[in-house]
């Protein structure tokens, strides 16, 4: 009998990418679930939900990713990515099934100088890295009392896609509306492909499940600055990218400066080398043309 799959925020870029990929996956039965069908604001219907519907895994790909609407909707935001994270972690162990969830480089400050370890001590500035971390914490103090392997989670930067609302499709969008563009080139960080992220999880599904904590990106190191113009140059845009300050960019949420993860946990639990960012951007060049939306 095949393994049942539930990947939660279907209508995101990076539970498209599950969908995109699930074909390949003939061990599992995949359910994908948008916020109308499973509303994680509502705690009865979660309870009500999976009372009723088994399933070996949840892929929670539903959060609250607005960074700068969230510093004026923390309530909604702290919703969605802690207590919703808290209780399907209690759920997981009550209905028997493993949780992958994800986190973002969003829980560290970004004042460091060399890339991120799981270990490191976190720091959030925004109130969205803030709820992101509390939703790790509340799975980790759940572990505690529990002597179950129920959970991965799995923190990721700068994900991107051809697919939905992310910095990929804004800067294509921007650069054939426009003749120029500022972009910050003093935050620096890693671009990762949700087609690599998605695959990983696939490829190592059954293994992840250990109540630890992982990074995830692609390899390698560029600012935003650096992004946009691959992005242009790759799609052949006549648009000039200037490079700006964060300073002269002013958001409502602070962004970290630095947030390179590292990835060396990967390769000595996994065996695992994420591809560098610019063979991943692409690939999403080419998948752009290739998958159907």
């Amino acid at each position: 009998m095949k393994e049942k799959i539930i990947v939660t925020g279907a209508n995101g870029q990076l539970a498209f990418h599950f969908m995109a990929l699930s074909p390949s996956y003939t061990q599992y039965d995949f359910e994908f679930l948008t916020s109308k069908d499973l509303n994680l604001e509502d705690s009865d219907a979660l309870n009500d939900y999976f009372s009723k519907n088994s399933c070996a895994y949840v892929i929670n790909c539903a959060a609250y990713t607005q960074v700068d609407a969230a510093e004026s909707n923390q309530k909604v935001c702290d919703t969605i990515n802690h207590q919703a994270v808290k209780l399907l972690g209690s759920l997981a162990l009550a209905y028997h099934f493993k949780l992958i969830h994800f986190s973002t480089d969003f829980v560290f400050d970004g004042l460091a100088h060399s890339p991120y370890r799981e270990e490191d001590t976190t720091n959030p500035r925004s109130i969205y890295g803030e709820t992101k971390l509390l939703g790790e914490k509340a799975l980790q103090i759940i572990s505690k009392e529990q002597s179950d392997q129920f959970y991965a989670i799995i923190r990721t930067s700068w994900v991107y896609s051809f697919y939905g609302k992310n910095f990929y499709n804004t800067m294509k969008r921007l650069a054939s509306e426009r003749s120029s563009l500022n972009v910050v080139i003093d935050q620096v960080g890693t671009p990762t492909y949700a087609h690599d992220l998605a695959k990983f999880i696939l490829d190592f599904l059954p293994h992840l499940i250990q109540n630890d904590v992982y990074h995830f990106s692609n390899q390698g190191v560029c600012s935003w600055y650096d992004f946009a113009n691959e992005i242009i140059d790759l799609h052949q845009l006549p648009c000039a990218v200037a490079p700006i300050l964060s300073k002269d960019y002013p958001t409502a949420a602070s962004r970290p400066h630095y947030s390179v993860l590292d990835k060396t946990k990967l390769n000595s639990k996994f065996s695992f080398i994420p591809n560098h960012w610019k063979k991943s951007l692409y690939q999403c060049f080419q998948d752009s043309s290739r998958i159907t939306l």
